[in-house]
């Protein structure tokens, strides 16, 4: 029997796999100290945006990443949601929430309306619409070298990539270089459609592509 070759249409609908579900369910501590670096970077800027104690919110950190290992369902609702973005977005809830909770009891004061804004604005350039996502966003940018930041900054400030080059003394083939590896870093972080597995494989059909390309 002859068999007709799988076209896009069929792989466009094979359901994604989450890789690190039985991790998740299984071994928790394993899967937190994993995540332990972008974790604590992201309880910094919540911390520093509050004006909260660090330590604390990292302790309660841990407590609330154990609670949504076991909630996990990568196919709530019948879409598919990659472990990391859930986690990461669900973690950024709990943490505000239990900050706000905190101040309501009255044993600290609050930060003010203008604190909260200015320190927002230094952390994720300016957007003040929606803390949640600000702080999301936060830990997005966090994953660019300094140099991928820079330029990223410099672009957004409406600088051409010349006027970047001459500012940081290199070249201009190397800002396009360095701002193309930027971007692809932020739409691989954002991208919560494909697994990592398939992200990977998309690297290397990419890779292929470009090396075998007549």
């Amino acid at each position: 029997m002859i068999t007709s070759a799988p076209t896009k249409e069929n792989f466009d609908i094979v359901t994604p796999f989450e890789p690190e579900y039985e991790a998740v369910k299984t071994r928790p501590n394993k899967v937190y100290f994993k995540y332990l670096g972008k974790i604590e970077h992201l309880v910094k800027g919540i911390a520093r945006i509050k004006n909260f104690d660090k330590d604390e919110l990292m302790q309660q950190s841990y407590i609330y990443f154990v609670q949504l290992c076991e909630q996990y369902d990568p196919y709530y609702q019948g879409h598919f949601f990659a472990f990391d973005r859930y986690m990461f977005k669900n973690l950024i809830t709990k943490l505000r929430a239990y900050i706000q909770r905190y101040y309501s009891k009255g044993k600290r004061e609050k930060p003010s309306e203008f604190c909260e804004v200015h320190l927002q604005k230094e952390t994720v350039g300016g957007d003040t619409k929606d803390m949640d996502s600000a702080v999301y966003m936060s830990y997005v940018y966090s994953q660019l070298t300094p140099r991928q930041l820079e330029i990223i900054d410099l672009t957004v400030s409406g600088y051409k990539q010349q006027e970047i080059g001459k500012k940081l003394n290199i070249s201009q083939s190397r800002v396009s270089m360095v701002k193309k590896r930027a971007i692809e870093v932020l739409v691989d972080v954002m991208d919560d459609k494909h697994t990592k597995e398939e992200k990977n494989e998309m690297r290397i059909a990419k890779l292929a592509a470009m090396l075998y390309d007549d």
